[in-house]
């Protein structure tokens, strides 16, 4: 571990606790009407079940997702969601070692589903049909949450970055602070942002595309402090590299965070 003071530490020993690849599987794929209401069904997995993944996927991570032809076939209700509107879903695995612990372990996530009396918009509602157990069908599931930070980048406009940034809180939390970030995202202007990660642990991914030099992208990341954290004011120091650059402060606030912004010369 090396930080700008000199070397902090190292390691000289590692110790992984990994978790058993169990030979069986199923995943479900649980489309929902609004984000909230996907993270309520998540506090009750977390609290009633030992299931072995929930991934969520909000609004414009559907509408990313919506371009990988088998999807959309194997949840058709995707596309039936309002494009501005706050819908969700997640993904849920269950594992065994058998087939009878596979189906104890999705009897269990489905009983915690129905007791919570969460909406779900997915046909197939809270019922076994949900789960899918060949392998070519719920690998099209976790394909698209795999390749969902490279399609977004991917899409991205010419002469943007790509921000990925995590975030988390206490799943019971989850949902009100889904809320606040695609408020934030609204507001400032961010409308290809995407929130998406590890539900089941409250942690989410934010993508975002920034535009590069003087826009009016500058002034919404600038004006923009929830995304961006306090701001240290420290002064930077930048390693040599290969191309020279020139540093810029779009704006002096002494209220707001700093940004200084790199730019090929």
């Amino acid at each position: 571990m090396v930080g700008s003071e000199g070397t902090l530490g190292f390691v000289s020993r590692v110790t992984y606790n990994t978790v058993p690849d169990l030979p069986f599987k199923a995943s479900a794929f649980l489309i929902f009407h609004d984000i909230e209401e996907a993270c309520d069904a998540t506090s009750a997995l977390k609290a009633n079940t030992s299931v072995d993944a929930v991934e969520i996927f909000d609004r414009r991570s559907l509408t990313q997702c919506e371009r990988m032809g088998e999807l959309p076939k194997l949840c058709p209700e995707i596309t039936r969601l309002p494009e501005d509107g706050e819908g969700a879903a997640l993904l849920i695995e269950c594992r065994g070692e058998d087939e009878a612990a596979l189906k104890a372990a999705i009897d269990e996530v489905l009983i915690a589903l129905r007791n919570s009396k969460v909406p779900v918009a997915s046909q197939v509602g809270y019922n076994e049909e949900a789960f899918r157990h060949d392998p070519k069908e719920y690998n099209v599931f976790w394909d698209a949450r795999k390749g969902l930070i490279p399609i977004v980048g991917g899409a991205r406009e010419t002469g943007t970055s790509m921000l990925l940034e995590d975030v988390a809180c206490s799943t019971e939390k989850l949902g009100k602070m889904s809320k606040d970030l695609i408020a934030i995202f609204r507001k400032w202007g961010y409308h290809d942002a995407c929130l998406m990660g590890h539900a089941l642990e409250g942690n989410l991914h934010l993508i975002f595309n920034q535009v590069r030099g003087p826009s009016p992208s500058t002034f919404r990341l600038t004006r923009a402090p929830a995304l961006l954290g306090p701001s240290k004011r420290k002064p930077l120091h930048l390693p040599p590299c290969s191309k020279p650059t020139s540093l810029r402060t779009p704006l002096a606030d002494p209220h707001l965070p700093t940004i200084v912004e790199l730019q090929d010369a």
